[in-house]
């Protein structure tokens, strides 16, 4: 059974889940669940120019997603079930929440995806959603990634500490 059969055998499991963010950690792979789950809902549309016709079509995560796992759980450390979400956090002073909005940036390869993915930076990486489709105009494969860079003090230390180790 491939792991995409195993991740859609998931879906079913998880598909009335309704956590708005799901951590990521070592021990549970429903994060990129979701994140798959979410892939396919918004590969599922399609744009039509003015005159009926259609413009882009979506690629199907099915052909990709289990490509693009490795580096996902590598460098990913929340997912999102929208694209508006909030994060609570503690400190000395009390409990305090954040609500964040996803960024949108669009990609011409797989190959800029990684770079992006595994790019060393000081933030935690917040995924909402990939998806890759075609300009038929132009028959040009692009992506594009749903996103947020979470600034944590916590993190940037640690990256820091180890980056002088």
């Amino acid at each position: 059974m491939s792991i995409i059969d195993q991740i859609n055998d998931l879906c079913e499991t998880f598909k009335d889940d309704t956590k708005s963010i799901y951590c990521v950690n070592d021990y549970d792979i429903i994060p990129f669940v979701k994140l798959y789950m979410n892939c396919k809902l918004i590969s599922s549309a399609t744009v039509h120019d003015g005159s009926g016709g259609v413009t882009i079509t979506s690629i199907s995560p099915e052909t990709w997603f289990d490509k693009l796992l490795p580096y996902l759980v590598n460098n990913v450390r929340i997912v999102t079930n929208s694209r508006s979400f909030i994060l609570f956090s503690f400190s000395e002073k009390g409990i305090s929440s954040t609500s964040h909005e996803c960024n949108s940036m669009r990609f011409e390869s797989d190959e800029k995806i990684v770079d992006f993915l595994t790019l060393e930076r000081n933030e935690d990486l917040v995924l909402y959603y990939i998806c890759k489709y075609v300009d038929l105009s132009t028959l040009q494969p692009q992506c594009l990634i749903s996103y947020y860079l979470v600034k944590d003090p916590k993190a940037i230390r640690n990256r820091k500490i180890n980056s002088i180790l």
